[in-house]
């Protein structure tokens, strides 16, 4: 049964993963990997930050919800492991989007940050330190992204998994039919 719940978990997983990484791909695509943005390219990001994470806490409940109706076993765990196996799909596409699919939109960025900060003298190690995290940002972006991603899957199946249904208690239901049962 626990090889069942991870192939389980790692199947809901990559549809997860998808309530992120398709709608990242569209907002990158919108702004053409600048920085730059109108009024309707706002708010179109705004709409799919919406859709993505209402979508993404709808299908983890989606998921924990018919896990925790086939199996009686706490449904906390099986959200973990599916938000597990999501973060880390969800980082191997960031760190992918940054070193492959679209890496001049790093070096536009930090040349647009550079820029911005030419007006102001920075010491000479914090355009080092700039240097280096541009040169490391897709790895920065793996790490942060996967942390990120199992601190908000952790918090989402705690709070999911708590309306969910649990094994009864002795607190539950009619006092006077338990009293009869242990009597």
């Amino acid at each position: 049964m626990e090889s069942s719940a991870w192939t389980s978990a790692a199947k809901d997983a990559v549809f997860l993963s998808l309530f992120t990484i398709v709608p990242q791909l569209i907002s990158t695509l919108l702004t053409k990997g600048g920085t730059e943005t109108g009024v309707l390219q706002t708010i179109v990001g705004f709409l799919i930050w919406v859709v993505k994470f209402g979508g993404s806490i709808w299908f983890l409940y989606r998921c924990m919800k018919l896990w925790a109706a086939d199996n009686d076993v706490p449904v906390f765990g099986q959200g973990m492991k599916i938000c597990l196996f999501s973060s880390i799909i969800c980082a191997a596409f960031a760190y992918l989007m940054y070193a492959v699919l679209f890496p001049g939109m790093v070096e536009t960025v930090f040349a647009q940050v550079t820029e911005q900060l030419s007006s102001t003298p920075l010491p000479s190690e914090a355009e080092t330190m700039l240097l280096r995290m541009e040169d490391n940002f897709a790895m920065i972006s793996f790490v942060s992204t996967l942390i990120w991603c199992i601190i908000c899957g952790w918090l989402f199946s705690g709070i999911i998994s708590s309306s969910l249904k649990r094994a009864s208690t002795p607190f539950d239901g009619d006092s006077q039919t338990q009293d009869d049962e242990l009597l």
